[in-house]
């Protein structure tokens, strides 16, 4: 008999056995990490110099984004010596500063008159540039400009600027410091192991925030962080890898600079998404070389103006030596500083061979428009009028350019009311007419700013706008944000505290553009796939959240409950108007009015074949007599004209229209019916009725400025198909209409071009709908998050796995109770 064999077996025989699972719990958990490891560092294995603009632009905030404080890469860091330490005790002129008046409760006259200044400095710099300057590609140039300048400071009106300076351990930073009291805001690119200036700077004025960028971190975060913020990065003209001189931190005593290949942030983009500023008060800018790719930025309409932001004063170390070419680039930004007549230069020192800094104030005289308001408020007085009763008024484009205007901080108290008829929503983008700027510009030699171009005869203009149609661009003009006098967007503006509250009248016609009157039929009923197209254009291209969503709400509405043809004009003109009204409100004098007569006939030169009376500008015969035939007028036109203008002509003069028959107007209160006056006329030229009504387009307003705005939040869309940059209703409607119709809804342009426009919108759609483009500011790329998702999702499943074999396995061993004999 053979020997019983004793095996065993654990009861759950099913189950791996214990060096399985072990192997099994090692392979999980080196998967886990692998994935995590890849998401983690998938944004830091990109080469950004292979990346596309938009990649690029969208990873900055990802990859470069200031995150807090950084530790060093030694874990010590540089270490301070007692000499180092400053002392942060403010000097007695920061208390005298802390005393002054609010600058809104103060003139903010300067202290120095703009244009004695620049004519000083023409009448000193012109003909140093005109005769003096020689051996302009030579390392000489920097010594024969420095020294030919430095003369002008000497100028009575120069002299007795109050230019204050700030010395470190090499240099003097120079500033103007304010005569009102505001927050003050101070940028350092290129910090250098050097901050005594902005120490003492900091010591001097109150109310000042400090940001600096250098792509060195140790010490300069240690020394900028201790009273302002400091990101570890270069700037410069493009986002990517870059080769800068650099000074090291073991060089610091030495001062022995390296080129090497770092990080950079474009410097616009770090300004303004960033740290989001639209002005600044001091610039400090030493960046070894790096400003010279970058100093057309500066010049009128280029970079900084498109983004809106405002330099007050700015210190700048110029290296012409350092680049192929430099020397005619350093010439040619100083050329066009000159000619611009908004910054002056002093203060020119030269500090090594090819390298020079110069101090640069801006002395920009007003905006154009303002200057006219200024003009009439000083003349007004010998023509009659009263500068305390000025309305500003607008029909159309002028109303949008009006409402932008008294939305201007620089208008307040200059104008006592407005008149805003049939206006377009405006002021949606920073980056309006900046690529018409630059189409037309390519015609003229080195013109690519708006102060060139009003350098250039009308005739060479009209005849430049011929490149727009010939490569199919789809421009509308528009105000734009610049962050001077139109200081951010329409919306941000109207809901702010300080926003200008006066008496306005303000209306539409209920007709107006209807351009979107294509997606139906003559029975005025819905092409649903018309109405479905035009919805996710709107909805994907306005950067709102949950786009889909929107578009099939949008379209359901517009197919179902509304004729499309008021889609477009609920967007562009109904709700803007009623938003406008709700700004203004608190001003106890809002009227709001809807034309409804739709009467004029053959008096009105008909300029829009399909869109219903009453359209855009068809009120207007009987208020300016635009679009009027004088000679088909009859006696009941010329009585309403007399009661249509009539309502204008009070509201100027009393600012209300009088009370007549059948006319009396009451004040818009948006919770309190949203009350409007509707105008027609009978066939006598008659108002009908009492005009007063409920609720200013009721129903679109629930739908856009309630369901939407609170459920579909939007960003501020600055990314445009290649022919475009606005986000006109008119821009987006036309291709779609052309491409459907077959019939090019732009006089100026033929239908294959606009067969073209069409289908560069299609894709762009496309790409917003993928995710290849994304539109919200605070949205990383979606192609890289999908990868993180689905790795994050992966890493949990993973995890979930490994909890449960553990878990199983300290279970199965608890619950062992014996073995089994097996022979």
């Amino acid at each position: 008999m053979d020997k019983p064999s004793l095996l065993y077996v654990e009861k759950t025989s099913n189950f791996l056995r214990r060096k399985d699972r072990s192997i099994f719990l090692v392979f999980l958990v080196f998967i886990i990490f692998t994935a995590f490891s890849w998401s983690f560092g998938a944004d830091k294995k990109c080469t950004l110099k292979n990346l596309s603009a938009h990649e690029l632009y969208k990873i900055r905030e990802s990859a470069l984004e200031y995150q807090g404080v950084l530790k060093s890469s030694d874990g010590i860091g540089y270490v301070f010596n007692n000499q180092d330490q400053k002392d942060f005790e403010p000097y007695p002129i920061f208390e005298e500063l802390g005393k002054l008046p609010k600058c809104e409760n103060s003139d903010k006259s300067s202290n120095f008159d703009p244009k004695a200044l620049l004519q000083a400095f023409h009448s000193c710099i012109d003909p140093i540039f005109e005769d003096e300057l020689e051996n302009l590609n030579t390392s000489e140039f920097s010594w024969n400009f420095c020294a030919a300048t430095k003369k002008c400071d000497n100028l009575t009106e120069f002299k007795d600027l109050p230019i204050k300076g700030f010395r470190n351990q090499h240099e003097i930073k120079w500033a103007i410091l304010p005569n009102c009291m505001e927050e003050n805001v101070m940028v350092t690119l290129g910090i250098g192991h050097d901050v005594d200036a902005e120490i003492r700077l900091n010591r001097t004025l109150p109310n000042t925030k400090f940001y600096g960028a250098d792509p060195v971190i140790e010490p300069n975060l240690q020394l900028y962080s201790s009273f302002g913020k400091f990101f570890p990065f270069a700037v410069g003209r493009e986002a990517g890898v870059t080769t800068f001189r650099i000074l090291p931190n073991q060089n610091q005593r030495t001062r022995k600079y390296f080129n090497q290949d770092v990080t950079t942030v474009d410097v616009t983009y770090f300004l303004k998404n960033i740290l989001k500023l639209s002005k600044i008060d001091f610039l400090w800018l030493d960046i070894e070389g790096g400003e010279t790719f970058f100093l057309d930025f500066f010049h009128r309409g280029n970079q900084f103006d498109l983004a809106g932001i405002s330099i007050c004063q700015f210190n700048i170390e110029l290296h012409p030596v350092l680049w192929k070419g430099g020397y005619q680039r350093v010439y040619d930004f100083l050329t066009q500083i000159r000619k611009e007549n908004r910054f002056i230069f002093l203060k020119p020192m030269k500090t090594e061979k090819g390298i020079f800094r110069l101090f640069f104030i801006n002395v920009e005289d007003p905006k154009y428009i303002l200057e006219s308001i200024h003009w009439i408020h000083c003349e007004i007085h010998n023509f009659g009028g009263n500068p305390k009763l000025l309305t500003l008024a607008g029909h159309s484009g002028g109303g949008t350019l009006a409402n932008a205007i008294t939305s201007s901080p620089q208008s307040r108290g200059l104008i006592a009311q407005q008149m805003i008829m049939s206006a377009p929503d405006g002021t949606k983008t920073r980056s309006s007419n900046s690529k018409i700027l630059k189409t037309i510009g390519k015609r003229f030699t080195f013109c690519e700013n708006f102060e060139c171009l009003r350098n250039i005869s009308a005739q060479e203009l009209l005849d430049a706008q011929l490149d727009i149609y010939k490569f199919g661009r789809n421009f509308i003009t528009e105000p734009h944000v610049d962050g001077e006098f139109i200081i951010d967007y329409n919306d941000i503006l109207m809901s702010s505290e300080n926003f200008q509250k006066i008496p306005t009248i303000i209306g539409t016609v209920t007709g107006e553009m209807s351009e979107s009157i294509y997606s139906q039929d003559e029975n005025g009923v819905a092409n649903l796939t018309r109405v479905r197209e035009l919805c996710e254009h709107f909805a994907y291209r306005n950067g709102y959240s949950n786009p889909e969503i929107l578009a099939g709400k949008c379209a359901k509405r517009f197919g179902e409950l509304v004729r499309p043809q008021f889609f477009s004009d609920e967007i562009e003109f109904f709700m803007p108007a009623r938003r406008t009204a709700q700004a203004h409100e608190s001003s106890k004098n809002v009227l709001m009015y809807s034309y409804k007569y739709s009467g004029a006939g053959e008096v009105f030169n008909k300029y829009m074949a399909n869109t219903p009376a009453p359209m855009h500008s068809e009120d207007l015969v009987y208020v300016f007599g635009t679009h009027r035939k004088s000679e088909k007028m009859k006696m009941k036109d010329y009585l309403i004209e007399k009661v249509y203008s009539g309502i204008f002509a009070d509201f100027v003069n009393f600012k209300k229209p009088l009370e007549n028959e059948n006319e009396n107007w009451e004040i818009f209160e948006e919770n309190n019916g949203a009350r409007y006056f509707e105008i027609d006329f009978d066939e006598n030229g008659k108002l009908i009725g009492n005009g007063m009504r409920n609720g200013y387009y009721q129903d679109a307003h629930k739908f856009w400025n309630e369901d939407v705005k609170k459920n579909f939040p939007k960003t501020h869309m600055e990314i445009f198909p290649n022919s475009t940059d606005s986000l006109s209703m008119t821009v987006v409607i036309e291709p779609l209409e052309s491409h459907h119709t077959q019939k090019s809804s732009d006089s100026y342009k033929n239908l294959e071009t606009m067969q073209l426009l069409y289908l560069e919108a299609d894709a762009f759609l496309e790409d917003l709908k993928s995710g290849k483009i994304s539109v919200l500011e605070e949205d990383l790329d979606h192609s890289h998050q999908s990868i993180h998702v689905f790795l994050l999702t992966v890493g949990c499943i993973l995890l979930i796995a490994i909890l449960y074999l553990a878990f199983t396995h300290w279970l199965m061993h608890r619950k062992r109770e014996g073995y089994m004999l097996l022979k």
